[in-house]
């Protein structure tokens, strides 16, 4: 009886999971899930503060509020601005890095100590103006 159900069981019909390929890596895994994460849109539009954007406009003489935009807002020339400036800001800290001149050590050495900004006896009181009476 044992066998007759094992034998049964045989010959029922399996089901195929052929319906997707399955991936397997991670770029497979990121293509499936849509827009790449790779591009400039992705970072200016998501990663970049405010902070980053504005520093990236100044630096590619573009408008004040050239940072607000959104990426496919921008025109060729921008954009190609705007890389330029990337590339400089990237080849600055570069030149740095290559020195070995980021280290704190190195990066104070020599700097003047900061001084108060106000000091006792600094402040000047400020006595109102007297008219003159003719």
């Amino acid at each position: 009886m044992a066998n007759a159900k094992s034998i049964e069981l045989q010959h029922e019909p399996q089901l195929s999971v052929h319906h997707n390929h399955i991936p397997k890596g991670l770029l497979e895994i990121r293509q499936m899930r849509g827009k790449p994460k790779n591009t400039p849109e992705y970072v200016w539009n998501n990663l970049l503060s405010i902070k980053e954007r504005s520093l990236l406009c100044y630096v590619a003489k573009l408008g004040r509020f050239d940072s607000d935009k959104n990426w496919c807002d921008f025109t060729i020339d921008e954009a190609h601005e705007l890389r330029n400036a990337l590339m400089f800001i990237n080849g600055t800290v570069l030149s740095f890095i290559d020195a070995n001149a980021l280290t704190p050590e190195k990066w104070f050495q020599g700097a003047k100590p900061n001084e108060p900004k106000y000091q006792e006896g600094s402040v000047v009181s400020i006595t109102p103006i007297q008219q003159q009476i003719d």
